[in-house]
């Protein structure tokens, strides 16, 4: 279904990027290609009462907001990379955070022109990921190379140092996907775009710090078609994967991987559009949501499509019922400190239905 308040929400944007803390959908950066802007702006969409809030870029932060990565830990989001397409698409290697409580944003580690092998160069379009409490940067574009590196930033010290990699690096082209899983890196991506993509997944042991490639499975021998500019989310032990475009079409496919068994399966709905450059996120193991992208005939989808994985709980329900009810303001009164702390209920905020 198709989320009613999307008029509210960031749109016509392009090379965003996004991820989730809790219930909160978080869209950062971006490209608007109707407006022909450049999108300095962090938006939260809260999944409970449906409800977006937009927290524009601090000046000293801006201008590089265009194929950035995002990744979180706990209530914190952090930001790296990205490029100013609007300066001879000048990349930055500055890291950069926000806090979700408190809507402060903080310059982790500014942007440097000089660089050494231990830091990564201002880059875009890489991977970044967190793992015992730091951050990784996996691959990304330096001025015209592809870079093949990994690098781990020590969130408590503020350093970067340069991971050791053994076996064969994969090298991704066509857009890089990938999750922590069992203390491994489970990466989607392949360097020919055309064969076979979905056949093999490259995973990098952090216990052993080498690359090996392992083949997918499908009872059915049923796998994806090969496409790029597609989206992937994870969740707990799954994948999922949708979209994209080959060289005849558009793609409104959804398949789900098990990444213990590596086993494809295409799942029994579809995404209501074929889209491209969409992004897309699991909430509370319940809810896949995509947004974003373009259609078939190059519209740009500013709509916000969830589509229920399991039944939610009867809490989660409840609490949509009442931060979506008319009422809100007179369920306030009873409601117990518990729930309006963890619904961030304030008088001026408010109620959207948010369901067709």
């Amino acid at each position: 279904m198709n989320l009613r308040n999307e008029h509210t929400g960031p749109k016509n944007r392009l090379y965003h990027c996004g991820t989730t803390v809790r219930e909160f959908l978080i869209i950062y950066g971006g490209y608007d290609c109707k407006e022909g802007v450049e999108c300095n702006d962090l938006w939260i969409h809260n999944t409970i009462n449906g409800v977006w809030k937009q927290y524009p870029t601090p000046i000293e932060l801006k201008d590089t907001p265009v194929s950035s990565s995002i990744c979180a830990i706990g209530n914190v989001v952090y930001i790296f990379g990205g490029q100013c397409l609007q300066d001879n698409h000048r990349p930055t290697n500055s890291l950069i955070s926000f806090d979700i409580n408190t809507a402060t944003w903080k310059t982790v580690y500014p942007h440097t022109g000089g660089f050494d092998r231990g830091i990564p160069p201002p880059m875009y379009g890489n991977l970044i990921f967190s793992l015992n409490g730091s951050l990784y940067v996996l691959e990304g574009i330096h001025g015209l190379e592809k870079l093949n590196a990994l690098y781990k930033f020590y969130l408590r010290t503020s350093t970067w140092s340069l991971v050791e990699q053994k076996g064969r690096k994969p090298l991704f082209v066509v857009g890089i996907f990938g999750t922590v899983f069992n203390n491994q890196l489970y990466c989607f991506g392949s360097s020919l775009p055309e064969s076979d993509r979905f056949r093999d997944v490259s995973i990098f042991d952090f216990s052993t710090n080498t690359w090996t490639s392992r083949a997918t499975t499908s009872k059915c021998q049923r796998y994806p078609s090969d496409r790029s500019n597609e989206s992937f989310a994870f969740y707990s032990k799954f994948g999922y994967m949708s979209g994209g475009e080959s060289l005849s079409e558009l793609y409104s496919d959804i398949w789900k991987i098990d990444l213990e068994s590596l086993e494809w399966s295409k799942m029994d709905y579809t995404l209501k559009k074929a889209v491209c450059d969409h992004y897309m996120a699991v909430i509370d193991e319940c809810y896949l949501y995509s947004y974003g992208g373009f259609d078939t005939n190059l519209n740009y989808s500013n709509s916000l499509e969830r589509i229920i994985l399991r039944p939610p709980t009867l809490y989660r329900l409840c609490l949509q019922s009442i931060c979506r009810s008319p009422n809100i303001r007179i369920y306030r009164q009873s409601l117990p400190p518990s729930i309006m702390d963890e619904l961030n209920l304030n008088d001026d905020e408010p109620s959207i239905d948010g369901q067709n």
